[in-house]
């Protein structure tokens, strides 16, 4: 096994409604098959094993306004306990940590429609009897809703139902590339294609839907270490299932950051998007909220090197040149 296939099977933290996202998962469903149980696979990871948050109005448009309802009752929430069909006996699982949406802020149809699924996905044969039942067979509902977890009539009457409720189109069409290169000739259209990352990248494993959400695999070389990263783009208007696990938000130590894009002529800095930059112990964010698609990068270290997935710590100087780094107006424009 490489390092990177490695990397994808054990430190994903983008995840479904009930479990990492994943390149062969990805391939499992556009085969028309039906994912089975996500089992915890490390103690280092256990903090990554938990089903959410919820969001604070006073923190408009900071970590704890992307927050999601949590899997465990909170006195900073007050959200009531639901169960974590994953987790069952496994002792490495640890919940209560938070989870965050990638697709908006607090308030906005994504993210609402992200909780309310969460929250009936948690409820919705906890004990996982009908999907051991199916196992890997493929379902009658695999050709409308193969790119959410949906294996009965009910699951599929209530997906229906929050996509009408807040007025999102569901994903119809999943295609995995095969380079970089090509996702930006996606993201392109019938434009000529330019990139969006410097040539510290090193992007990998591709997946686009038909709107233009994506998701890649990455490693950035900077002075301080090699990081490895995720990064997702969610189009506005179209209900993504997925959710990001951090840990504690009360780790994190967060700011915003305006971009520099280039020198102008009088040696002053011409300026892009203000974006939110966030540093745990473990991970580190760089998020934006871009008009027409919500742009997370989920870099696999945090301020602590003892505790950083990537096993050296990321500073604030350097989150700030990783978010140099990228041209957000290549990400921001949606085709």
């Amino acid at each position: 096994m490489d390092d990177r296939k490695l990397y994808r099977d054990t430190f994903s933290q983008v995840r479904s409604a009930r479990g990492p996202i994943r390149l062969e998962d990805i391939k499992m469903r556009k085969n028309h098959t039906i994912l089975r149980k996500v089992l915890v696979l490390a103690a280092a990871l256990a903090l990554l094993a938990a089903l959410a948050a919820t969001a604070y109005a006073a923190d408009l448009f900071g970590l704890r306004s992307l927050l999601l309802p949590p899997s465990e009752p909170s006195e900073r929430t007050g959200w009531p306990q639901v169960s974590d069909p994953e987790a069952g006996d496994d002792p490495y699982a640890v919940q209560g940590t938070d989870a965050i949406s990638i697709q908006g802020y607090a308030g906005s149809p994504e993210a609402m429609a992200t909780a309310e699924w969460r929250a009936f996905q948690d409820t919705y044969d906890p004990s996982g009897d009908i999907l051991g039942g199916i196992g890997n067979s493929p379902t009658e509902f695999d050709e409308e809703y193969g790119n959410y977890q949906v294996y009965t009539q009910e699951m599929a009457d209530k997906l229906e139902e929050i996509l009408a409720k807040y007025n999102l189109k569901k994903h119809t069409d999943l295609r995995i590339l095969d380079s970089y290169h090509d996702l930006c000739q996606e993201l392109a259209g019938d434009g000529m294609a330019r990139g969006f990352l410097s040539g510290m990248h090193n992007p990998s494993t591709p997946y686009i839907y038909e709107d233009g959400t994506f998701h890649y695999d990455g490693e950035v070389y900077m002075e301080e270490g090699t990081y490895i990263y995720q990064c997702t783009r969610c189009v506005k208007g179209t209900f993504t299932d997925i959710m990001l696990c951090i840990g504690d938000a009360d780790d994190f130590t967060e700011w915003t950051y305006q971009i520099h894009t280039s020198l102008s002529e009088d040696g002053t800095w011409n300026l892009g998007p203000e974006v939110l930059l966030a540093l745990g112990p473990n991970v580190s964010l760089v998020m934006a909220d871009l008009g027409d698609c919500f742009v997370t990068f989920n870099i696999l270290a945090g301020s602590d090197p003892n505790r950083s997935l990537s096993g050296t710590s990321i500073s604030t100087d350097s989150l700030e040149i990783f978010a140099d780094t990228i041209d957000w107006s290549v990400l921001s424009s949606v085709k």
